[in-house]
């Protein structure tokens, strides 16, 4: 299904992505649980997504993206995180 980035507020603060840039592999921490993930390219296309039903942590492999700059969208129980990741 095709997703549109929304346009809520970010909240960069709640929410850890690390390594970043990254060869493929990312973590995920925050003060809030997890909820959602979502990951589009640079067009705005959805490239990956994943359900955390709550989690604390998480961890995503993204190895089968192409390189380049993604947007990764974080919905939390506080709210909605929005970071540039750049896989490598």
């Amino acid at each position: 299904p095709n997703r549109e980035l929304s346009r809520a507020p970010i909240n960069r603060q709640s929410v850890r992505v690390v390594p970043n840039p990254s060869a493929g592999t990312i973590f995920l921490s925050g003060e809030a649980s997890l909820r959602r993930i979502t990951l589009f390219d640079v067009l705005g296309r959805q490239a990956f997504a994943k359900d955390c039903h709550g989690a604390i942590d998480a961890k995503i492999d993204l190895e089968f993206l192409s390189e380049g700059w993604y947007l990764m969208q974080i919905e939390t129980d506080a709210g909605l995180v929005v970071e540039k990741v750049l896989l490598k």
